[in-house]
């Protein structure tokens, strides 16, 4: 297990070092620490593929998308030699108050705010591309349909674009049950 000390190099500076008392966000960040170190320990070979490659993340501030720049922000800490590089696309700029924040003066990443419902542009080359970027809210989903569709679709489209020339580079596309639609009260679970 992660001692608090150790914790501290994986987030923010924290004040609760010097007390006994953890704050409720400063418990949900040990716990991710000690998530992290168990995901490092149970697939070390697999998470060692990342090692000194350049990746390019959308939706990065997002839940999922965030754990991942965690679990990087670590690898890059106490296991790898070759840092990952990171690209990481969000829609609007992090809050200093984002629990992500910690990681915005980290040599190996570069934040891109960029609304992915617009043409834009990929400009380097990658060896892995995640790209996560979604409406987080379901009642965006209702409200805006067609923008929501926009960036699984358009966004997708100029991602395998980019991609097309590059067949050594990998993509992973993330997805959210939104894609089946509103769901009746009594259906809460969708068969694939």
């Amino acid at each position: 297990m992660l001692e608090l000390q150790e914790i501290s190099q994986l987030v923010s500076p924290p004040a609760f070092l010097y007390s006994k008392v953890m704050t409720g966000k400063e418990k949900a960040l040990a716990i991710v620490a000690e998530d992290i170190e168990r995901l490092v320990g149970r697939i070390p070979k697999l998470l060692r593929k990342l090692e000194g490659k350049r990746l390019m993340l959308t939706g990065a501030s997002g839940l999922v998308p965030g754990y991942f720049l965690d679990t990087i922000a670590y690898l890059n800490r106490h296991v790898f030699t070759k840092k990952t590089r990171v690209l990481a696309y969000i829609h609007k700029p992090l809050p200093a108050t984002h629990r992500l924040a910690y990681l915005k003066n980290e040599p190996w990443l570069v934040w891109r705010v960029s609304d992915l419902n617009k043409p834009f542009k990929i400009e380097g080359t990658y060896d892995f591309i995640i790209h996560a970027a979604s409406s987080a809210s379901p009642k965006d989903y209702l409200k805006k349909p067609l923008e929501t569709l926009d960036v699984n679709v358009a966004a997708t489209r100029i991602i395998l674009e980019h991609l097309k020339n590059r067949p050594s580079a990998e993509l992973l596309f993330f997805s959210s049950g939104e894609i089946y639609g509103v769901p009746e009260p009594a259906k809460k679970a969708f068969k694939e």
